[in-house]
């Protein structure tokens, strides 16, 4: 018994001598920096698999190799994560698109030693109420900015009326994505949106940037799933709707996205959502109803 254990340690040390380097960049607290292909953090190799943990880990990519992003993305391994922390999901090579963690959180990042699968755990609770989407790209320094945040509609449509100083330029890249590019990362397939057309995008992994064929400052829309696909419209008039929508507009563009006994949702007259309202008029959304309220 003690030359089988004796034999099995011996076999475990050659493995680890042997294991491949494998390195890891993406957003969240890396030793090394964020979305850094050069100087990578990198795996340690412990009892035959790969480890390591990542706090406020939201997006990552993983490569046998490092050095410039051509030869990182090289040796890149990936998968669609899904939204179940503590499964292991079959890795590919060559899967260029970012990996996605389910939620934000602190990661413990695990890959099985022949590098076939990966396994995301996490102690951060997942987040609860809805998500905030906003318009992100060259217009507004890709930044998540409330003049910039989508108005929800129904459940999986919202809409954006730009302000008066607001408008994208045929030469802005944007995306339409939450503050943390986790739950919505939706671009397009590389070729410019045409107004006043639906335009196919794709959520999810690292799509490419939208772009425009004209200056656009009137209304966008937004559709995630419509007939199993995400759509997204835009028009120099305000108050044009797409085909997939069949709505209408209620309360100046702001309509039901709450679930029942759910926290209401607040937006000022311009469909703006408002966090903390005070001292005014607005839009309260109650259990998919849409109610004046008087805040003083």
């Amino acid at each position: 018994m003690k030359k089988f254990y004796a034999f099995a340690a011996a076999a475990l040390l050659a493995t680890a001598a042997n294991a491949q380097n494998l390195y890891v960049t993406g957003a969240g607290e890396f030793a090394n920096g964020e979305w850094n292909a050069e100087t990578p953090d990198e795996f340690s190799f412990v009892n035959g698999q790969y480890e390591i943990e990542i706090a406020n880990l939201t997006q990552l990519k993983i490569s046998t190799e490092c050095g410039d992003w051509d030869t990182f993305n090289a040796g890149v391994l990936g998968c669609e994560y899904g939204k179940e922390p503590g499964v292991a999901v079959a890795l590919e090579p060559g899967y260029d698109a970012n990996i996605a963690c389910p939620w934000k959180g602190d990661y413990k990042v695990v890959v099985s030693g022949d590098m076939s699968t990966i396994t995301l755990t996490t102690t951060t609770p997942p987040p609860s109420g809805p998500v905030t989407i906003y318009l992100r790209g060259d217009m507004n320094g890709w930044g998540a900015e409330e003049a910039w945040a989508l108005t929800p509609v129904t459940e999986n449509i919202w809409k954006f009326v730009f302000a008066e100083e607001q408008q994208i330029a045929p030469g802005d890249g944007f995306k339409i994505a939450d503050a943390d590019w986790n739950e919505y990362n939706a671009g397009g397939d590389g070729t410019p949106a045409s107004l006043d057309l639906d335009y196919e995008i794709f959520n999810g992994g690292n799509p490419a940037n939208i772009t425009l064929d004209e200056t656009c400052n009137g209304v966008l829309w937004f559709g995630m799933n419509i007939d199993g696909q995400n759509w997204m419209y835009l028009s120099n008039d305000k108050d044009a709707t797409p085909d997939w929508y069949e709505g209408g507009d209620d309360q100046d563009g702001v309509a039901a996205v709450a679930v029942a006994n759910e926290a209401p949702v607040y937006f000022n007259l311009q469909g703006v959502r408002v966090a903390n309202p005070e001292n005014g008029i607005y839009v309260k959304v109650v259990a998919g109803k849409a109610t004046k309220a008087v805040i003083k």
